[in-house]
């Protein structure tokens, strides 16, 4: 039997006989993020020194206050801007979907977001709205911003 070979099947022995007392431990597992994380209002300064705010409500839609104007919402008088996020996906997805009155897909802007934290939560876009970014590898300060959570 070739000596390296000899040595693995030695430590595997040991490791084995060392463990056999100590009652087996459960896997770590990530906390569970849902919607009720990104409830509420979140603000955030983007690379050109504009801040802006989003809330982001329980019935999904999520209104920006941004420059004085309030965009988005329910009933606001503007279009209407829901959101949905997709936890299958890693980072996780995040649509904004624009929608006339009567509830019309008017377009759509695919973000990923990262919750960092219970208080700050990290968006990105791809420099083609319509073109959700594959992660936050590529992330600059133009295309990704850090909200942190407001009372």
């Amino acid at each position: 039997m070739r000596p390296a070979l000899c040595l693995v099947l030695a430590l595997s022995a040991f490791c084995l006989r060392a463990g056999s007392d100590d009652p087996p431990k459960a896997a770590p597992t990530a906390p569970t993020v849902t919607t009720i994380d990104f409830v509420g209002r979140w603000e955030g300064t983007d690379d050109t020194g504009i801040t802006a705010a989003f809330e982001f409500g329980g019935d999904g839609y999520a209104t920006l206050h941004m420059k004085g104007q309030v965009l988005g919402g329910r009933g606001t008088g503007t279009p209407s801007m829901r959101y949905h996020l997709d936890f299958t996906h890693s980072p996780i997805w995040m649509d904004f979907i624009a929608e006339d009155g009567a509830g019309k897909e008017l377009g759509r802007l695919l973000a990923i977001v990262e919750l960092l934290s219970p208080s700050e939560l990290r968006v990105m876009i791809h420099e083609d709205a319509s073109v959700r970014p594959a992660g936050f590898h590529a992330a600059t300060p133009k295309n990704c911003v850090t909200l942190k959570r407001r009372p």
